[in-house]
């Protein structure tokens, strides 16, 4: 899986493809009765009334939103458009845009959640925490694949060099996987190459740290690679249940995004160097060769 296939399914998943209804009420309705209103309602539902918010109406229009935070005493008398809160224009999406823009919006929003428009209307809200679906976390997962691919291209242009610097512990990991699916050559040792290929993803990351061609690039070392390898395992062996998923802080997100895409450029930028390097290599032999 490239590059390519990332963007395809973030560009295929749409901000509206994750967006939730929310609470609609009247800006001439009684404020304190939206209150006990609210209370009931995350009562009967055992949730917390601070993880919903109310759109507001005033006829057809709708004109802005609460929380519930926003809903304090003394309340008698007052009405809800005495308390409506104006739609931050940072915060206001198209329910076209695509999710990736969504989450982009997410690292630079003045509130934890976005509001999604649709034909010019806001009519549906999208938490951060919403980013736990699993349209968004297949997205995540195929940027991961790509950077494992990345990762991969570049250890294999050195394949015989890189296979030393395999632990004991992930040799023998990944020749339980090359055995299932490979033959060893002629004096019974695995093919480097292949071996490699049956190493984890978290196998690739240590490798690549500790590779020379690799080692000294930021993004190799940086804290995001530790913090990847947690969130695609937590995908790829999650259940029914996404709160195993350890959701990227709201101000790590962009900042994360920025790594993987620089951590493949860098990676596939070291794969072309050596394979050019390997290619003046071996027209040099020839030459000598044919002289």
């Amino acid at each position: 899986m490239d590059r390519d296939t990332y963007k395809h399914f973030v560009n295929c998943v749409k901000a509206g493809d994750l967006a939730s209804k929310t609470l609609w009420c009247g800006a001439d309705a009684n404020a304190l009765k939206l209150w006990h209103d609210w209370m009931e309602r995350s009562e009967y539902f055992e949730s917390s009334p601070l993880d919903e918010i109310t759109f507001v109406r005033d006829g057809n229009q709708v004109i802005g939103f609460l929380e519930f935070s926003d809903l304090r005493n003394p309340l008698d008398g007052k009405t809800v458009g005495d308390l409506v809160r104006a739609f931050p224009p940072d915060c206001v999406i198209n329910a076209d845009e695509p999710v990736i823009d969504a989450v982009r919006a997410f690292g630079t929003s003045s509130e934890p959640f976005l509001f999604v428009r649709t034909g010019g209307v806001v009519n549906r809200w999208l938490p951060y925490s919403d980013l736990l679906s699993p349209r968004f976390r297949l997205c995540l997962f195929a940027l991961l694949v790509a950077v494992e691919g990345a990762a991969l291209a570049a250890v294999l242009t050195s394949a015989p060099e890189v296979v030393k610097l395999m632990t004991t512990k992930m040799r023998k990991s990944a020749l339980q996987r090359y055995t299932r699916h490979f033959e060893m050559d002629d004096d019974g040792e695995p093919y480097p190459r292949r071996l490699i290929e049956c190493t984890l993803f978290s196998d690739k990351l240590i490798l690549l740290q500790k590779w020379s061609e690799t080692a000294s690039l930021a993004s190799v070392q940086s804290e995001f690679f530790t913090m990847a390898n947690d969130v695609r395992n937590a995908i790829a062996h999650a259940g029914d249940d996404s709160d195993g998923l350890p959701l990227l802080d709201r101000n790590q997100i962009n900042p994360f995004l920025d790594w993987a895409e620089k951590v493949q450029t860098d990676l596939w930028e070291t794969a072309r160097l050596i394979e050019e390097k390997q290619f003046q290599t071996a027209l040099s032999f020839f030459a000598v060769e044919d002289a």
